[in-house]
């Protein structure tokens, strides 16, 4: 329940600032469309119900995750709203407040989970309270009388509305009578926008979001906008003295009433002052106008639909120098892994730096991996995850040399390692790594690309791990003892069934593993462009009891090698 409200506390605030946006659009712009405003509301409640993941390098939005999950565990627990007073200040509360302790329970923790249970207990209030309100105006309803359609008259109410989700219906005064028309026809109008749906869903939006004061003030604008909507569809098609008329009916069935009811829709329930008055002065927007309207939106949807982008916010650009020295420490670290390989690639963000006793650190997030040929595809190998790392840079005469690279420890030691490497600026961005793999992703498929385009090669690029794993001779039915003795003889080829390449001094050699599946293995050395065999050995195993005999008859040889190994785990073998 907690990470639940800690997602929904981050999307009411990312959230806001969008209802920021159409407040301040309703203030500045008041020739807009009522009903495009009310798009923008949409849009606003669409954003306080989708967790978002869209990015975009114009987003106005500070920051996509304010509060994490993190912060109930964290040693010193943060947050990262994008506003560096904000943060500072809200940061410091947390410290004072004694957040930042060692002992075995965060006080974060235990106030995130009263919070929680708050917000769960709010969400009951008002779920209570609208329940109350329906069952009321129900019991009001019971002796109301059809007129015409879905028309109704009753005695027990002061002023028109809508009511009911799948079968809408729309109930008046008995005292209605030269407005029929009018209230009518606004009501109708309701229906057809489906308000009298939207309307219940915004207030259980609002129900979601009662901590949030903007969310109350985009739900009462919200109301307003609705009911404007309609009146300007309504009076789109009339003349002078029928909007007179209209808006007379307006005042005679204005009843001062809460707009924070979820139900129902009424003709004269909110901001009639205002309304008589966009009714008397209506007029008809221009082509300008709407085409203003129409780059207004498309300018919100982008600016507050989407997250800010971590390709354009979360690096720091460093001076030729200082990352060519970089790239040449993260292009140089070894690989422990089996198979070919034939290209280095690396991708980095640097989030800061720090010189200091003649070294600099760079704090980073990277990412290598080493690719190779494997049946004509350009596989990459190993474990490419963004990690944190911070690398160490010497100067001498003007040049930065590399010098070492530091990761994190992992296991339960991780936090705390990263706290000890990073500044505590940096500490939140180095923990979610994983923000940056979009980033260091489109680095590493740099590399490859600009590799295969310099051998002229158009191999279809994909992981190692994903090809397949049957292929894989352990999962043949030699015995593994058998296997690791030959993996050490004939280590210059794959474990896996398949031809894996190698680039020696500019030749291109293929290494080449096939089975009959039975009893015999082929080994298969030659240069993939004349075809010429290096090297071709045919192994035959068999089993007789706990033993395996295999046998290695390399091609063009007069005799052949013998082996036999005891099939048990601390086995030994020997050259007969």
């Amino acid at each position: 329940m907690t990470e639940l409200f800690v997602k929904i506390l981050n999307m009411s605030i990312t959230a806001s600032y969008l209802i920021l946006a159409v407040l301040l659009l309703r203030i500045l712009a008041k020739r807009i469309p009522q009903k495009y405003i009310c798009l923008l509301w949409v849009l606003a409640a669409i954003r306080l119900v989708v967790p978002f993941e869209l990015e975009s390098t114009v987003s106005l939005i500070p920051s996509g995750r304010t509060v994490t999950k993190e912060i109930m565990t964290d040693y010193v627990p943060q947050i990262d709203s994008g506003i560096a007073t904000i943060d500072s200040r809200v940061n410091a509360a947390m410290t004072n407040a004694g957040a930042a302790t060692a002992a075995s329970a965060n006080p974060m923790q235990i106030y995130m989970g009263i919070l929680s249970i708050i917000w769960v207990a709010g969400i009951a209030v008002m779920l209570l309270l609208c329940v109350i309100s329906y069952v009321r105006l129900d019991y009001r309803l019971v002796n109301a009388k059809p007129q015409q359609g879905r028309i109704y008259r009753c005695d027990e109410i002061t002023t028109p509305f809508v009511l009911g989700i799948f079968k809408p219906k729309i109930y008046l005064p008995s005292s209605i009578d030269e407005e029929f028309d009018y209230v009518v026809a606004h009501e109708e109008v309701h229906i057809r926008r489906f308000d009298h749906v939207t309307k219940p869903l915004a207030y259980l939006i609002l129900m979601l979001h009662w901590f949030n004061p903007l969310v109350w003030i985009g739900f009462i604008m919200y109301c307003r906008d609705v009911e404007l909507a309609c009146d300007e569809r309504v009076v789109r098609e009339m003349s002078v003295e029928e909007r007179k008329e209209y808006a007379s009916a307006l005042l005679n069935c204005s009843v001062k009433q809460s707009v924070l009811s979820i139900c129902p829709l009424t003709f004269g329930e909110i901001g009639v002052r205002s309304r008589i008055s966009k009714v008397l002065h209506f007029n008809k927007p221009t082509k300008a106008i709407l085409a203003v309207t129409a780059a207004i939106t498309a300018v919100i949807v982008i600016c507050f639909m989407t997250n800010p982008s971590s390709l354009a916010t979360s690096g720091i650009k460093l001076d030729e120098n200082m990352e060519q020295a970089v790239v040449d420490g993260l292009l140089s670290e070894k690989y422990d892994g089996d198979g070919p390989i034939e290209c280095s690639v690396e991708g980095h963000v640097v989030l800061g730096t720090e010189e200091k006793d003649a070294v600099t650190k760079v704090y980073a997030i990277v990412s290598t991996a080493k690719y190779g040929f494997f049946d004509d595809k350009f596989l990459e190998r190993g474990d490419s995850t963004e990690t944190p790392a911070v690398i160490h840079l010497t100067k001498d005469n003007g040049k930065y040399h590399f010098q070492k690279i530091m990761y994190p420890d992992g296991g339960t030691a991780y936090e705390r390692a990263l706290k000890e490497m990073f500044p505590e600026n940096l500490y939140e961005k180095a923990l979610h790594s994983e923000d940056y793999s979009q980033q260091l992703d489109v680095q590493r498929k740099a590399y490859v690309k600009a590799y295969l385009d310099k051998i002229g090669s158009k191999a279809e690029v994909g992981k190692f791990d994903d090809y397949n794993r049957s292929n894989n001779l352990v999962f043949s039915d030699f015995p593994i003892q058998a296997l690791e003795l030959l993996w050490e003889k004939y280590s210059d080829y794959d474990t896996l069934l398949g031809s894996g390449e190698r680039l020696i001094d500019g030749v291109r050699h293929v290494y080449q593993v096939s089975t009959d599946g039975k009893r015999t293995i082929t080994y298969h050395h030659y240069l993939k462009d004349s075809n010429k065999t290096l090297e071709k050995s045919i192994v035959t195993i068999f089993t007789k009891g706990k033993k395996a005999y295999i046998d290695c008859l390399q091609e063009g040889a007069r005799d052949s090698e013998h082996y036999e190994i005891a099939l048990k785990d601390d086995y030994v073998y020997q050259r007969q």
